[in-house]
Formats: structure tokens, sequence, C-alpha cells
């Protein structure tokens, strides 16, 4: 049955991202990058449990978030992570850490 949650986890995620208002915003913030980047949260997201796990919204924050810092969320290009924190009574929340290359990035070509 975890499995199927898991499932069904990315499967909204991946409808919030194709969603009309969600993709308008994406496309505002990251111009014709949107796509590409909506593609790397659903990758990041199918190829991470830990990220499967949580609501879908606090994933689109932390990604949204790397988005209006022009930052890959791609873990091996290493400028930003969305991380998993557990806050226990709720749930598994995410957030994002900018790795050195990512600070590097946002003083120099900012």
């Amino acid at each position: 049955m975890m499995t199927n949650q898991k499932n069904n986890s990315a499967l909204v995620l991946k409808k919030m991202l194709n969603g009309p208002g969600l993709r308008q915003k994406f496309d505002d913030v990251l111009g014709k990058g949107a796509g590409a980047f909506s593609a790397s949260v659903l990758s990041l997201v199918n190829a991470t449990p830990a990220l499967q796990e949580a609501d879908p919204m606090t994933i689109l924050g932390a990604a949204m978030t790397a988005a209006t810092m022009k930052l890959p969320i791609n873990p091996n290009l290493g400028f930003a992570y969305i991380i998993p924190y557990k806050n226990i009574p709720i749930d598994v929340i995410h957030n994002i850490a900018l790795d050195f290359w990512g600070f590097f990035r946002l003083k120099y070509k900012g």
C-alpha cells in the first residue's frame, strides 16, 4: 500500500505541475526553461523515496524558491537541493538548501 501512496503523490505532483495556474507561474519566473525545470522536479521526486512521502505543496514551494533564484535542483549539478525534514506531529516538510556553487552562481551570475 505504501508504494501506491508514493505513486499517487508523484501523480498528484505531476498534475499540479501540468495545471494551467502553476505552469503559468513557472513560465513567468523561468520563461522558456520552465518545462525543463518542471521535468527536473518530477524526476527528482520519482528518484527520491523520501520526497514521495510528503505533501506536494511543500515540494513545489521549495522548487519555486529555487526557480526564483534561477538555480537548477538537479543534485548532480550541485547548486540547490530539496531536502525533506521531519516535522513531528505533522508530516515531512521540504526546504531548499544551497550548495557552494549555488551561492557562487547567485553572487557572480545573479
